[in-house]
């Protein structure tokens, strides 16, 4: 369960179909495990479920067609991993949100990603017409979802990562500061961390101060 739990709409609460949306927000050892974790990571940029089927790639809101925020960023993020995955093995996956593309979707984790967490996420739905996705598709299947979940990757870091990640690895650490040192001895742009226009002291110390608070 999650933004949109408890509304009646979409997903059944049975448990005896193939589509549920459970009896209750984060009613099962998995999802609070997966809650819990997320939560130890304010800070997540970019989060994907992978599921099957139908080749979809699908994106909040789920329980309501009203727009999410951050709209044009679906969008365009959206039709580029869209593309990406085209141009593997030219395989269009419709692509849009979810409770207007596909149907609507009660308790889903793309709405609690956005709703709690303020994540982007998508929803990769795979090939094949049944929940068990065939074994000759899934070989092909990863090889062009794989290139979709990079760029996604690569844009959480330019967007949403930490300021003191100098060298976009995806972590704040001592290798960052061994990054910016370097650069600011070589009077690298780069190390013009105030961006007043000159590579001096004061950016060393807004690195850190900023390195140091963990932004």
């Amino acid at each position: 369960g999650g933004h949109s739990a408890g509304r009646d709409c979409g997903a059944p609460g049975s448990t005896r179909g193939s589509v549920s949306r459970g009896r209750a927000p984060s009613r099962e050892p998995e999802t609070q495990a997966r809650r819990d974790w997320s939560l130890s990571s304010p800070r997540r940029g970019m989060q994907s479920d992978i599921h099957s089927y139908g080749q979809y790639i699908l994106w909040p809101w789920g329980y309501t067609g009203a727009q999410p925020p951050h709209a044009s960023t679906f969008d365009s993020l959206g039709a580029e991993i869209r593309n990406i995955v085209h141009s593997v093995h030219n395989r269009w996956y419709a692509a849009g949100q979810c409770y207007t593309l596909l149907y609507p979707v009660s308790g889903g984790s793309i709405d609690w990603f956005l709703g709690e967490m303020d994540t982007i996420n998508f929803s990769f739905e795979l090939r094949g017409n049944d929940f068990v996705l065939p074994p000759s598709e899934i070989i092909p299947n990863g090889e062009e979802v794989y290139p979709a979940l990079v760029r996604m990757i690569d844009w959480a870091v330019e967007n949403r990562g930490s300021p003191a990640d100098f060298n976009r690895d995806g972590a704040s650490d001592t290798l960052d500061v061994l990054a910016f040192l370097n650069a600011w001895a070589a009077a690298d742009p780069r190390a013009d961390y105030d961006g007043n226009g000159t590579v001096n002291t004061q950016d060393v110390l807004a690195f850190l101060n900023a390195w140091n608070a963990g932004c």
